[in-house]
């Protein structure tokens, strides 16, 4: 976080998970959808309510499977990290 001296916040950077998860056999469908939410995310600016998105660039792809019950759950994202300015 960027705080004045008065103890203001007015500019963080946060970390957010983003990743598709899906049960299907083929990772064809994942695969597609997280590549969409790179080309959307990563690299991407912009105003929101009561700021501006700086900057925000994927600083960690994953790809893991998980079992519960039988299933197997396919998982893959990224780690998207934010620099967020407050306005």
């Amino acid at each position: 976080d960027v705080v004045t001296v008065s103890g203001i916040r007015i500019m963080a950077e946060m970390d957010f998970v983003v990743k598709a998860i899906t049960n299907e056999t083929s990772i064809k469908t994942i695969s597609d959808i997280d590549e969409r939410v790179d080309q959307i995310l990563h690299r991407a600016s912009g105003t929101v309510s009561n700021g501006v998105v700086e900057s925000c660039v994927r600083v960690n792809p994953f790809a893991y499977n998980e079992s519960s019950d039988g299933i197997t759950y396919r998982h893959v994202g990224g780690v998207y990290r934010m620099q967020i300015r407050r306005t």
